[in-house]
Formats: C-alpha cells, structure tokens, sequence
C-alpha cells in the first residue's frame, strides 16, 4: 500500500513540471545608426569633474565636526567622519568616511607621525607618511590613490589630547585609476581621535 501511495505521489508532481521555450521565435536585429549621426569630439558633452561635485555643507569655508572636505577636478567633495582610528603608540592614525551624496564612495586617509607623537598637545603636526583613498563600492574600485610619491601631504593645525580634536589640512595629487594625475586643493579635515 505503501508503495503504491509514493508511485501515486511521484506520478502527481511530475506531471507539474513544465519546460518553457522560445523555439521558433524571430530574432531582430539591432539597428545601427548611419556613421553620419553619430557623435563626433565636437558633439560630445563636456566632461565633468572626476568626482563631480558632491557636497553636504553649504560651502567649503564650513567644515563641522567629524567632517571631511577637498577640491579636485572643479568640483567640491566632502562627507562626515565614521570612524578614527590610532595606534597605542600613537604614530600611527586612520580616518575614514562616506561622501556626502552616497555611502557608496568615501574617503580613507592613512597617516603616520613617528617624528611627532601624537602623545600632547600641538600645532602645526606633519605627518611623516600620509595616504588618500577614495573608494567606489558600486564598482569595488579606488577612484584614486594618492601617495607621498605623489606629493600627497597632511599637516594636523591643532591638537588638544584631552580632548582628542584634530584640525588639519591636506593635499598633493592623487593617481586616477587610468593614470592620469589629478591635484587634491584646500583638503580640509575635522576629527576626534581618542584620547
């Protein structure tokens, strides 16, 4: 009885499965534009900014806590702060953060300080090493890198350990990822490090 409830049962749900095709169906080919129509260099828009301007401050003379800003291309970037990271030694600092018109791409800035410490208060702080990443998680993707072999700097203006504020500015050129060399002007920077 058994066995014939299961060949019963297979019979059934087989009987649903269905196959679909499109046999015999015509296919269209795409049609291609007379060579005469199509854009020519001078028909083209005009490029815009590598990154486009892509900014949640009113301007670029206001910079509020945990915040990022740089000009690049004629166009004005910044995003907001999501995390700051130091070493235990305090020569070593990371701060990353979106771009104000997408958390898809954002910013990475790596820096160290082994010639000055982060370990009191000061002005004026070079960083000895410093790096830029600006990164693209659509296309999982750097939009650029920029390197101390790429002039790239960043120099804390003030800094209160109790605290943990940092202001600072940054810049130099960053590598595109077709390799064009593009300047990064009036960087700006907003942070806490923890104290």
């Amino acid at each position: 009885m058994r066995a014939l409830c299961i060949a019963l049962a297979l019979l059934v749900f087989s009987g649903c499965i269905k196959e679909y095709s499109i046999e015999g169906q015509q296919i269209v080919p795409p049609v291609v534009p007379p060579v005469d129509t199509l854009p020519t260099e001078d028909t083209l828009p005009a490029v815009s900014p590598p990154l486009g301007a892509c900014s949640i401050f009113p301007s670029d003379n206001y910079l509020p806590d945990s915040s990022w800003s740089f000009r690049m291309g004629g166009g004005y970037v910044s995003g907001k702060i999501r995390g700051t990271v130091i070493s235990n030694d305090r020569e070593a600092m990371t701060f990353f953060g979106p771009t104000g018109c997408t958390r898809d791409s954002g910013l990475i800035i790596n820096a160290y300080f082994t010639e000055t410490p982060l370990k009191s208060d000061g002005t004026t702080i070079q960083a000895t090493w410093s790096s830029a990443i600006y990164y693209d998680n659509i296309g999982n993707t750097h939009v650029f890198e920029s390197l101390p072999e790429n002039d790239f700097w960043l120099i804390i203006d003030v800094y209160e350990r109790n605290t943990g504020k940092a202001q600072g500015r940054l810049g130099g050129k960053a590598k595109m990822l077709n390799g064009e060399m593009i300047p990064i002007e009036g960087g700006r920077f907003n942070i806490r490090i923890k104290p």
